[in-house]
């Protein structure tokens, strides 16, 4: 088709809906009906088998993708990450550590600066090159930017300078771009 990289903004966001969401009597988490990252990722795999084989999927939202976790943590075709934060009384309580050996939880203490969040992206690009996927998603949460009310920025900078070096890893080191699904809860307009 020659798509060689692709944005989607999507709202609401998807990664708190896990397998079952309120049609199967399941609860329905966040702002979270479908989860967006997930059906791209299985309708890619589904769509092009020969192609597309590995996923990694990164989630650099402030809350824990808690849904894409439970999705994906019986999938080893599927490496799953998610930078967060995590503390006390934080939404959704969920993503201290993982027993399944596809998902990497990276907690943070809430409140983090982009140092560490920074510190935290080099062990994501070293899992992701170690899974060696076909294709990258980042469900690219945007919680924790400048200006936003939920984290009281928590990071100095926008998630642009993170964005352009995943995209670059992307394409240099893992030899394909990545796609981005996500979006905050604190946009307006």
């Amino acid at each position: 088709s020659g798509v060689v990289n692709a944005y989607c903004l999507l709202r609401p966001p998807g990664h708190h809906a896990g397998p079952n969401g309120r049609v199967w009597g399941g609860d329905t988490q966040g702002f979270c009906f479908f989860n967006n990252v997930a059906i791209a990722a299985k309708y890619a795999m589904y769509r092009y088998p020969q192609r597309i084989r590995r996923v990694a999927i990164f989630d650099f939202d402030v809350h824990h993708g808690n849904g894409t976790e439970e999705i994906f943590m019986h999938d080893d075709d599927v490496l799953f990450i998610s930078i967060h934060a995590y503390g006390e009384g934080f939404y959704p309580a969920s993503g201290l550590d993982s027993e399944a050996r596809n998902i990497v939880n990276i907690p943070l203490p809430i409140g983090f600066k982009s140092n560490e969040f920074h510190n935290a992206c080099e062990q994501v690009y070293r899992r992701i090159e170690h899974h060696n996927p076909d294709i990258i998603f980042l469900s690219a949460g945007m919680d924790a930017r400048e200006d936003d009310t939920i984290m009281k920025d928590s990071v100095e900078e926008t998630y642009e300078s993170n964005s352009r070096k995943t995209r670059s890893n992307g394409r240099m080191s893992w030899g394909m771009p990545p796609c981005s699904c996500q979006g905050s809860a604190g946009l307006s307009g």
